[in-house]
């Protein structure tokens, strides 16, 4: 459910034109939690998706894939 608010969230804030700036775009990185969490490695996880986003294009959102640690 993240995924998919991160996602509505990215494509209210792209219909929003400024005019100044112009169109807008976001990236997101999700993750969801495992017992094992703390705060930190949530948030690293969350981090990796979202680099992840931009590498792959920006104006998107990714889930972390724990198969690729």
């Amino acid at each position: 459910s993240a995924a998919l608010l991160a996602e509505k969230l990215r494509q209210v804030l792209a219909s929003i034109t400024c005019p100044t700036v112009g169109s807008n775009t976001a990236s997101f990185g999700v993750s969801g939690f495992v017992p094992s969490d703390n705060p930190k490695t949530l948030v690293l996880r969350a981090d990796t998706a979202l680099y992840a986003a931009k590498k792959a294009g920006r104006n998107r959102v990714e889930v972390y894939d724990a198969t690729l640690s």
